[in-house]
């Protein structure tokens, strides 16, 4: 019976690793598609020149969060927060 039951949970595996790849190469496709090539260049020099000003730090931390995310940018923790860093304001880092 135990058997059985792996062999099952290998399938299940197998056909949703199928499944996430293939909707992978969809969100791709549709990006392609539907972006056209600068947009991402126009969101890296955002993201590039994003500063938080005269905004609160929870503002700055949401417009960044936005950004990152119409980049699909998936960098390591670090990196955004070295990012973040950057940004702030000189006198909340004294």
């Amino acid at each position: 019976m135990l058997l059985f039951g792996r062999i099952n949970l290998l399938q299940v595996e197998s056909v949703m690793k199928k499944e996430i790849d293939i909707r992978e190469k969809m969100k791709a496709i549709m990006r392609k598609s539907f972006f056209p090539n600068h947009y991402y260049m126009e969101v890296y020099n955002i993201l590039q020149f994003l500063s938080q000003g005269s905004k609160s730090v929870y503002e700055y931390f949401k417009q960044m969060k936005i950004v990152i995310i119409r980049a699909n940018i998936s960098k390591d923790r670090e990196a955004k927060m070295d990012r973040f860093l950057n940004g702030l304001v000189e006198i909340l880092l004294i």
